[in-house]
């Protein structure tokens, strides 16, 4: 029989709550004129820590990722000063001169890290997910010293954000394939998946695209999979962010976020997923809603691999 998914999760080690940055999170496809989801990020730097860095390891092209988004941050408000490239990535866009799969070494190169040092905000590019984990955590499932840098920043009050595989990755596990459809009547798409995902959110499990994909059914189907108590998540619209900070959650941006609650309903996971008892939240820009405990940045609670 065809297993309708896989989790592989990744032990989590929480410490003492120490300060941190909030969370940018988007569900893909940003608008070049969406202010509201680029300025979510760049109000959020902390104060005389205006550098973004931007990484674009999910993308098959990366270089062109990098200066598209880039140019967003730019149109919006970021000088071009601002901006710090993180050439990083696994695969190399076969339509460049350089190879960008050579960018694989940064994760531990000194002067790659260096260019962390101070910045305000950290956005990964969207692609594929995986494509994330593959470069900043090694086989052995240790961080590289980028990660490590990362965290490090975010810990220090940086916000960090992304957007569509640059958002499944902020929780952990992370989703990481498979189709609606497929969620419901098994053998009819791509079975959904899960992975250990890089964890900047604590909590809960991230969904993109979630309108124009139309992924309920695949998130039921990933919180299904998780014990009762962790069955967490939010489906965020394209065009849109969720933006986490201690205690609260609040969306930007033109589409809705889907705050799904399954931790009392009843979820069966197969042949298909079926619920009932499910509690759906809809939040719309400028909607503000409080988050259970122990959802929020996990940069908070020190997340170690």
């Amino acid at each position: 029989m065809q297993r309708a998914f896989a989790a592989v999760i990744a032990l989590v080690v929480w410490a003492p709550a120490v300060v941190a940055g909030p969370l940018v999170i988007a569900g893909g496809a940003i608008a070049e004129d969406n202010a509201a989801v680029i300025r979510a990020v760049l109000d959020r730097r902390p104060q005389n820590a205006p550098a973004i860095a931007i990484i674009p390891a999910a993308s098959a092209a990366p270089a062109e990722a990098l200066a598209r988004s880039a140019a967003l941050f730019q149109r919006h408000g970021a000088l071009p000063e601002d901006i710090v490239a993180i050439r990083l990535a696994v695969v190399d866009d076969p339509t460049t001169a350089e190879d960008e799969a050579d960018w694989a070494a940064r994760a531990s190169d000194p002067q790659t890290l260096a260019l962390l040092e101070g910045v305000g905000a950290i956005w990964f590019t969207g692609g594929d997910q995986s494509r994330i984990m593959a470069a900043l955590v090694a086989p052995d499932g240790r961080a590289t010293p980028l990660l490590a840098a990362i965290r490090a920043r975010h810990r220090a009050g940086a916000v960090v954000g992304g957007t569509s595989a640059g958002a499944a990755v902020m929780s952990d596990p992370m989703l990481t394939g498979g189709d609606p459809v497929a969620a419901v009547s098994p053998g009819r798409g791509e079975a959904v998946t899960m992975a250990a995902g890089l964890g900047f959110l604590a909590g809960a499990i991230v969904d993109q695209h979630f309108d124009a994909r139309s992924r309920l059914p695949r998130l039921l189907a990933a919180l299904a999979s998780l014990p009762p108590r962790q069955r967490l998540g939010f489906g965020i619209d394209e065009d849109t962010a969720l933006i986490v900070s201690e205690g609260t959650a609040m969306v930007a941006g033109r589409g809705l976020v889907t705050f799904v609650d399954g931790r009392r309903a009843r979820l069966r996971r197969g042949p298909g997923v079926r619920a009932t008892g499910l509690a759906l939240h809809l939040m719309a820009e400028g909607d503000v809603m409080p988050l259970p405990a122990k959802v929020g940045p996990a940069a908070a609670r020190r997340r170690e691999f």
